[in-house]
């Protein structure tokens, strides 16, 4: 991910890294990124509908809880898990509700 080569880890871009993704940047390095690339995409889906509308949540609880659910994932390395649970996150009316 961009913000972990190109920002100072005293930006704001790092420090509010955590809130957009999840994960903090030095997670996300700490990553097999080869074998959970859909949840990194998954994550970034996240992330853009909390930068779009300036968002400090995501529109509903349960969104918020498969973040934190695919977050905890990946931290535990459960890769193929997550890549499972990431190819359905934001699909049909989570998508919708996010668009709103």
């Amino acid at each position: 991910m961009v913000v972990t080569e190109r920002y100072k880890k005293s930006s704001t871009e790092w420090q509010s890294f955590r809130t957009l993704y999840g994960p903090t940047p030095d997670n996300v390095n700490d990553l097999d990124q080869q074998k959970c690339r859909g949840s990194l995409q998954a994550l970034d889906r996240v992330a853009s509908i909390l930068f779009k509308d300036a968002r400090t949540s995501l529109p509903t609880v349960a969104m918020g809880k498969k973040r934190e659910d695919l977050v905890a994932m990946l931290l535990e390395e459960r890769y193929e898990e997550a890549e499972k649970m990431s190819s359905t996150f934001l699909c049909g009316n989570e998508s919708s509700v996010a668009e709103e």
